[in-house]
């Protein structure tokens, strides 16, 4: 995948203790970042993965269900920040 700053990066996510966690490492970096939020191509391309995952029997309803939720939260969370940076409109009499 590429970062905003067309910097190519790994991403791998690990299911522990009933959540999925995403790490990040830029190419040429020797560290994994734990800290980095991941964007919507990273959530679709995870759920995508899982659903896929799921129907061959190779991820559980938990892990599943899990994703499915973060995709919500994270669209809704999307959807709270782009509603309150807009600002409304004068009126105009």
């Amino acid at each position: 995948m590429r970062g905003q700053d067309a910097v190519p990066y790994d991403v791998r996510v690990t299911w522990s203790q009933g959540l999925l966690k995403f790490q990040f490492k830029d190419k040429g970096a020797e560290d994994w970042d734990y800290d980095r939020k991941p964007t919507l191509e990273d959530m679709e391309a995870l759920l995508d993965g899982i659903e896929r995952r799921y129907q061959r029997r190779r991820a559980t309803f938990d892990i599943l269900t899990v994703a499915r939720k973060m995709m919500n939260d994270y669209q809704r969370d999307a959807l709270a920040r782009c509603e309150r940076s807009e600002k409304p409109k004068p009126l105009v009499t």
